[in-house]
């Protein structure tokens, strides 16, 4: 499965994190995880850097 990160922009110049999968759909175990990250006012460094390493899991277990 083919998979990459995408930041989302939001007002107020904020920035979130998603992975997609092939078709373009978030991963919803990821996209769980990144909200719960948010609520806890984790920075979007944070996020990101999370997503990275799920999408280098992911490679790493082909």
């Amino acid at each position: 499965m083919d998979m990459k990160v995408q930041e989302v922009k939001l007002d107020g110049n904020k920035r979130r994190y998603l992975l997609l999968d092939d078709k373009g759909i978030p991963i919803i175990t990821v996209a769980k995880y990144l909200k719960y990250l948010d609520n806890g006012e984790k920075s979007p460094n944070t996020q990101k850097t999370y997503c990275f390493l799920n999408y280098i899991l992911n490679i790493l277990a082909k």
